[in-house]
């Protein structure tokens, strides 16, 4: 990667208004239709317009300079700059990471009712509390309807699964 200051023709000490100046010279110079079909020019003038866009703006020139680490005591400003950036990256971090931590959303209550309702079924069947009502019920019914005429047999089967479903103390 090339040095956007060597590819401008400025120091790094350069101000905005001799960025600009730069590199209205070098695209003047460069320009693809001022030389059609040269790949070079073409070339250089991407460089040239990439460069110009990282030094033109405060923030990024910052960070191209940190890349560097031409950050130093002489240039107080930039240094500044550089700090303000960081803890600025640091704080919007730490509020999203905030932010996405807990939200209580449509997701969240389908989730919390779906943990209630396996509890209740996992409670249901290691305890008996519903099972044994609509087993009673259920063979009841189905007794109910079988074509015997023999009641006796309808009452032994509900005894045995009485003390079958029977909850323990």
């Amino acid at each position: 990667m090339q040095d956007f200051y060597q590819v401008l023709g400025v120091d790094k000490g350069a101000d905005q208004a001799q960025i600009k100046a730069a590199f209205k010279k070098m695209a003047m110079k460069y320009h693809p239709d001022r030389n059609p079909g040269n790949k070079f020019a073409e070339e250089t003038f991407k460089t040239l317009n990439e460069a110009y866009h990282t030094l033109s703006n405060p923030q990024k020139k910052l960070r191209y300079d940190s890349r560097f680490y031409w950050v130093t005591e002489e240039n107080k400003e930039f240094k500044d700059l550089y700090w303000e950036e960081l803890r600025r990256r640091r704080y919007n971090h730490w509020k999203n990471a905030q932010e996405n931590q807990y939200r209580f959303d449509r997701n969240y209550f389908k989730i919390q009712g779906l943990a209630f309702l396996v509890f209740i079924i996992i409670a249901d069947f290691a305890l008996g509390l519903f099972i044994p009502h609509t087993t009673m019920c259920n063979v009841s019914t189905a007794l109910n309807g079988m074509p015997t005429a023999n009641h006796s047999s309808k009452s032994m089967v509900f005894s045995e699964l009485a003390v079958l479903t029977m909850p323990l103390p």
